[in-house]
């Protein structure tokens, strides 16, 4: 399976998802009451966030080992991702595939809410991200890279769209009777 080895590589990733998709469904309805948003939009919203978190917060799996600290290294090149990258399972694809989640998601709760906000979280949350990976050795990641963060944004801006075009393409019209 393409997927084996990054969940071996961040063990606590894929139960960090779920168990966020599993609580923020138990709370959908008082987060959707709260947001003033459906309540399933909340999930989606929250859900996609803390699916965020636990791909890029969780310690890696040398690091829960013990052999492996991370490293306070700040890279800030850019290389933008080849088309050989985002079609194959590797770090570059599976941080654009995180970052389509975020700009759907954003861009659902920003629609719900009538408000940026919701997009703007969306957009520095791989910049949070690296920061604390930059700044807590102890999870066992490569430091601040400013690539993952592009690589992000990328996969942001793509979900933005796709969601935008679903939106567009489900609204009902009414045509005026000629």
């Amino acid at each position: 399976m393409p997927l084996d080895p990054f969940f071996r590589s961040i063990p606590l990733a894929a139960p960090g998802a779920i168990g966020c998709a599993i609580a923020f469904a138990l709370v959908a309805p008082l987060l959707g009451r709260r947001l003033g948003v459906p309540p399933m939009t909340a999930w989606f919203f929250c859900t996609a966030l803390g699916g965020f978190a636990a791909l890029t917060l969780t310690p890696s799996g040398s690091a829960l080992e013990g052999y492996r600290q991370g490293s306070t290294h700040f890279s800030a090149s850019l290389v933008w991702p080849t088309v050989e990258q985002l079609t194959s399972t590797n770090d570059v694809s599976l941080n654009v595939a995180a970052g389509v989640t975020l700009g759907a998601a954003g861009f659902v709760m920003s629609r719900a809410r009538r408000h940026w906000a919701p997009l703007l979280i969306v957009v520095v949350a791989p910049v949070g991200a690296e920061v604390v990976q930059w700044t807590v050795p102890q999870l066992g990641r490569s430091g601040f890279l400013l690539v993952d963060v592009l690589d992000n944004w990328i996969g942001i801006a793509v979900g933005t769209a796709v969601a935008a075009l679903i939106t567009v393409a489900a609204t009902p019209r009414s045509y005026a009777a000629g």
